[in-house]
């Protein structure tokens, strides 16, 4: 007779999992409980060790930020700067408290303004404005920076549609883009705030016009621009300060009292008038106002189409931007670009030859 026990061998019993003799499956649930817990406990364990360890490391994450100089910060690469500049909601900011003199266009410009495209130009202004001015021996970064920086704004320059709106452009770009440069500056460096005075924001400003438009300015100008169209954080826009100066040089007006009566002042004003010299007349020595062409004067798309468009690997971005040699005859293009078409004279007369002079010939007609 057949037995119809098979045994069962090791590897067969620790994957059925089954129990060792003499312990009750009851036994080894609480065995397997107890051990549950303790790795639920060692894993809570280890999660809380780790929560620590990232809070740890923010808060010397931000104790570093709080202590951070300006000239300890040393700019090395494009794709890994030493931190991030934000510049997404530095854009945002100063598009909220921005002041346009003119509102046409100023909805595309806002909207514009906060491009992702711009907001990489930030950042390599700002890194730029950090290695002239505070880094030394940084003319290969600055090289760098400044290819980056003229082929970003030429693709933005790009674009726009039509010289007006890129002469808006142009005009006050230049100084929201300081604006965001000099609080990012105040925010990134808390250590060096001493340093960022009236002065440094002028020069930012001044150095952002010359070289996003090519327009020279003075320090002061900047400093009624920066009043006039709200571009710093901390300060009001003027408006009030204007009137309540306004309201003041009234009461003082009113306390003083009229100086004379009505008829003693015109009698006054007659006498002045009868002593005033002849009328000369004298040639306007203000100058002339001309439009602004701002498109051929930045220094930015100059270097461009000199050092970036010239490479082998952007060839094909110089046909946007260079002008070709004019050629006589050829109102629409120049050396580089004016293919001559051929004249259909001669090929008619080879048709002529080849097919209607034979027929011609054989009927009789020629």
């Amino acid at each position: 007779m057949t037995s119809l026990y098979v045994p069962i061998t090791v590897k067969e019993k620790e994957e059925l999992k089954l129990p060792p003799i003499g312990v009750s499956a009851k036994d080894v649930t609480e065995i397997d409980s107890s051990r549950g817990s303790q790795a639920s406990r060692s894993g809570n364990h280890s999660r809380r060790h780790g929560t620590n360890a990232k809070q740890d490391r923010n808060k010397e994450m931000v104790e570093e930020a709080r202590n951070r100089e300006v000239r300890s910060v040393v700019f090395r690469s494009l794709s890994n700067p030493p931190f991030d500049v934000n510049p997404a909601q530095l854009l945002v900011d100063v598009s909220k408290r921005i002041k346009l003199p003119r509102r046409e266009g100023a909805r595309s410009f806002k909207h514009l303004l906060k491009a992702p495209m711009s907001c990489q130009i930030l950042s390599y202004f700002f890194w730029y404005l950090h290695c002239a001015q505070f880094q030394e021996e940084s003319e290969k970064y600055q090289r760098r920076l400044l290819d980056a920086l003229s082929e970003k704004f030429v693709m933005l320059f790009w674009s726009l549609k039509g010289g007006p709106q890129r002469d808006f452009f142009l005009e006050y770009y230049p100084f929201a883009l300081a604006s965001g440069v000099c609080t990012a500056f105040v925010e990134k460096y808390p250590a060096s705030r001493a340093e960022f005075t009236e002065s440094f924001r002028n020069r930012v400003f001044q150095e952002a016009r010359l070289m996003f438009s090519g327009v020279e300015t003075t320090a002061e100008a900047m400093g009624v621009v920066r009043e006039r169209m709200a571009l710093d954080r901390n300060k009001g826009t003027g408006v009030g300060r204007g009137s309540e100066d306004m309201h003041v040089q009234a009461n003082q007006d009113e306390e003083q009292g009229p100086s004379s009566s009505a008829d003693a002042f015109t009698e006054d004003l007659r006498e002045e008038i009868s002593a005033l010299p002849g009328f000369v007349d004298r040639k306007n020595m203000r100058p002339k106002r001309v439009i602004f062409d701002a498109m051929g004067t930045s220094p930015l798309i100059r270097h461009y189409i000199d050092a970036v468009a010239d490479s082998a690997s952007n060839a094909h971005k110089a046909l946007l931007l260079k002008r070709t040699t004019p050629t006589p005859g050829c109102a629409y293009g120049g050396i580089e670009t004016f293919q001559q078409t051929p004249s259909r004279v001669p090929i008619q007369d080879q048709i002529h030859r080849k097919w209607y002079a034979p027929h011609a010939i054989s009927a009789g007609m020629l």
